[in-house]
């Protein structure tokens, strides 16, 4: 496990820390320009949001439509000016400032090369985790064995889940349950990918056991994750037993400071492996009944079956 100086100093930057850019070629400040501009044509066209509704439809699939020049002389003249701008600072060469010695620069190169290890952010915490291999991999196969939480396939069965997803989704448009917008949206993405699996390490645990994460992005169901997401974010708010967060709950501590009693004692409850001890039947039963309860808009049938 490497200890070394400059490899803690490395770590100690932590795992978002992101090095100076190196200068950018004069293409791709011409291109984010181009960018810029369409932004703020885009802005300027549908200023009122009446004209066209479906350019700011919450599910959508980024478009690429390009709008006119805008006939304002204030916006036009704006736009002029940052690409007189951009023309003068591209033939500017900008100062790197030094940010790693050369110790610290082996230490990336030799931590990229080290198979004997993975490196994970703590599940709480935001600590580094330099997790052995060998262990990394025992932890996930551990869980992933327990057959009351999953089941092996013996083949690769995402190629039939994209193809039923899409009937699935055609099938209630066709029924008028949502716009051509928003079927588009919820069309697998293209190319769609494989959802990986990794353990993220729990070190406030003993054992310091691993916390599946789930990476699914444009994985053949994500949309349709998203919008189930989108009705059912806004409403959970209304729960009696809701906290946003640490400042939330320090807040409700001290807004009811003084009508709590003294002989009160705070606990906390932590619910081991939440989501895969979540009842399917019972738990889409009770999001359901909360949607029909506070949202008559959305057709819970669609939501039932997906």
């Amino acid at each position: 496990m490497p200890t070394d100086k400059p490899t803690t100093q490395i770590f100690f930057k932590g795992l978002k820390f992101i090095t100076t850019p190196q200068p950018t070629n004069r293409e791709i400040i011409y291109k984010s320009y181009l960018d810029y501009r369409r932004k703020m044509n885009l802005r300027y066209f549908f200023r009122d949001s009446n004209i066209n509704n479906q350019f700011f439809h919450t599910l959508k699939l980024k478009s690429s439509f390009e709008p006119p020049l805008p006939d304002n002389e204030n916006v036009l003249e704006h736009i002029t000016q940052v690409y007189r701008e951009i023309r003068i600072t591209s033939h500017i060469q900008a100062t790197i400032t030094k940010i790693y010695s050369s110790e610290q620069i082996s230490a990336i190169n030799n931590l990229q090369k080290n198979n004997n290890f993975t490196v994970k952010p703590g599940d709480k915490g935001g600590a580094i985790v330099l997790w052995p291999r060998d262990d990394y991999v025992r932890e996930a196969s551990k869980q992933l064995t327990n057959t009351t939480h999953y089941s092996n396939l013996l083949t690769n069965t995402i190629s039939g889940l994209i193809t039923n997803r899409r009937k699935f989704v055609l099938h209630y448009y066709q029924l008028g349950l949502f716009d051509c917008t928003t079927f588009k949206f919820l069309q697998p993405p293209t190319p769609t990918n494989t959802p990986t699996l990794y353990p993220q390490p729990e070190i406030h645990k003993s054992g310091n056991p691993g916390s599946l994460i789930i990476f699914g992005c444009d994985g053949p169901t994500v949309r349709l994750s998203k919008y189930t997401d989108h009705f059912l974010k806004p409403l959970v708010s209304n729960i009696s037993s809701y906290v946003k967060d640490s400042p939330d709950f320090l807040s409700l501590l001290f807004k009811y400071n003084h009508n709590l009693p003294t002989n009160i004692i705070l606990l906390t409850i932590d619910v081991k492996s939440l989501y895969t001890n979540i009842p399917h039947v019972e738990g889409i039963k009770a999001a359901i009944d909360y949607l029909n309860e506070f949202n008559s808009e959305i057709n819970t049938d669609f939501l039932r079956e997906f």
